[in-house]
């Protein structure tokens, strides 16, 4: 698949999905410093498509650089008439996990919920920062229906988002 997204970049070098979709590749196979250089390019091309960022942030997440991550999801919230859409609201929540941040983490989420946005991203990493604040009821709750929610979806290649809240979210439930 890298292979062919880079000869699609060679095709046509000033279209900004190719170099998103390799960074999405990249990512996948935790290549974060390639990914960052292909989001990076993508970004060169189109400052202007606001869901870069949110890729970006989650790079830069697995980089270590939480204050960039948190300042690409800034910049993406300006390009959206300043509003993190739920799956934005998603990636800061788990940036801010990821930070230790919990109660930060924990209004993200709950925003994501208000809006009938649950996935097996936000259950899980809900359930896990729940738990992190001692609300082990919630906690399992919501895992429990991040589980269920996986298995429906059926996901064979978990992300590397998604990979790091399915142990967190399973070590917790190993626990209890």
């Amino acid at each position: 698949a890298i292979a062919d997204i880079e000869r699609a970049i060679r095709l046509a070098p000033n279209d900004e999905r190719y170099y998103g979709e390799s960074a999405m590749l990249h990512w996948y196979l935790q290549q974060n410093e390639e990914a960052l250089q292909a989001i990076d390019a993508a970004l060169e091309r189109a400052p202007e498509q606001s869901y870069h960022y949110n890729q970006r942030a989650l790079i830069k997440t697995f980089l270590g650089d939480y204050a960039g991550a948190l300042a690409d999801l800034a910049e993406y919230e300006t390009l959206n008439n300043d509003e993190l859409p739920p799956s934005a609201l998603d990636t800061r929540a788990f940036v801010y996990l990821m930070m230790e941040e919990f109660a930060k983490a924990k209004a993200d989420y709950k925003a994501a919920y208000s809006q009938d946005f649950r996935s097996p991203y936000t259950l899980l990493g809900g359930g896990i920062v729940y738990a992190a604040l001692g609300e082990e009821e919630e906690a399992k709750a919501l895992i429990e229906e991040g589980f269920k929610k996986l298995a429906e979806l059926e996901v064979e290649l978990p992300d590397p988002q998604l990979s790091t809240l399915m142990v967190r979210a399973q070590a917790i439930l190993d626990k209890q």
